[in-house]
């Protein structure tokens, strides 16, 4: 389901989003169109700067692997390791994908030990990367998210929802920081200012 999922979901998002933001914006009340098309434009940037940097993060992922593929003396290593970086755009599937691959290929070179201390330090790594200095530095920084943020926010998403939880948990969690920087923080500063 989520090989059908994912390429919807990013066709919805990169394509559909605006003309469904202009056909609602009339509906807006008058006195907060503004501030609402203000804080829609915000929520639309972090959703395409998450596609960016999702994209960048499997390229980045699929260009260790490959090249740790192919350092490991692993055949079609470049092919496997780039292909795995590729989906992994799905959290989980690709880098098993590539594993299966990889390992499968790699029994008829180095048989079924050498292939498997291989494919799995190659691709233990890659997982390490991706998720403790890809996923936090590039996707944390264009969302704006501390990384403990976005740990959490990864796990809560699992936890929740499984697969397409990982998939929405990271702009999910942006758009909520941006509409409690918009509507609940200035309530609260007020609400402050006022007891004070």
């Amino acid at each position: 389901a989520l090989f059908f999922l994912v390429p919807l979901y990013t066709y919805y998002f990169l394509f559909v989003i605006g003309d469904l933001h202009g056909s609602i914006q009339r509906y807006f009340p008058r006195r907060e169109r503004a501030r609402l098309e203000r804080v829609f434009a915000r929520i639309g940037e972090v959703i395409s700067s998450f596609f960016r940097g999702r994209l960048a993060v499997a390229f980045l992922k699929g260009l260790f692997l490959a090249i740790g593929l192919t350092v490991a003396g692993m055949p079609y290593g470049f092919l496997f390791g780039m292909l795995s970086g590729v989906l992994s755009i799905i959290p989980f599937v690709g880098a098993f994908g590539g594993f299966v691959l990889a390992l499968l290929v790699g029994i008829l070179d180095h048989g079924v030990l050498g292939a498997l201390w291989r494919a799995s330090l190659v691709f233990g790594a890659g997982e390490l990367i991706e998720g403790y200095v890809l996923v936090p530095k590039i996707l944390g920084d264009r969302l704006g998210l501390h990384p403990l943020v976005v740990f959490f926010s990864l796990l809560a998403g699992g936890a929740a929802l499984g697969m397409l939880g990982l998939l929405i948990a990271l702009p999910l969690t942006a758009t909520l920081v941006i509409l409690f920087q918009e509507f609940v923080s200035p309530a609260l500063k007020q609400f402050a200012d006022e007891g004070g």
